[in-house]
Formats: C-alpha cells, sequence, structure tokens
C-alpha cells in the first residue's frame, strides 16, 4: 500500500472512530438529562 492510500485509510479509521465517540458521548449526555430530569420528578 502507498503512502497515500494508507493515509487515506488512517483519516478514514480516525474519522470513523471520533464520530463514535461523538455519538456515545451524546448518546450518554442525552440519556443522562433525561434520567436526570425523571428523578427530579
Amino acid at each position: 500500500m502507498n503512502k497515500f492510500a494508507k493515509g487515506c485509510w488512517t483519516g478514514l479509521m480516525l474519522g470513523i472512530a471520533a464520530g463514535i465517540i461523538l455519538n456515545v458521548t451524546g448518546f450518554l449526555t442525552i440519556n443522562f438529562s433525561v434520567i436526570r430530569d425523571l428523578v427530579g420528578l
């Protein structure tokens, strides 16, 4: 695999990983606020 293809592949993997992390963080944040609201009731 040449350097260009390797760089593109690495960038793609990092992008996917960052997207997953952001999704999980957002999901947990939303759930936390919902749980906090339910407990507040």
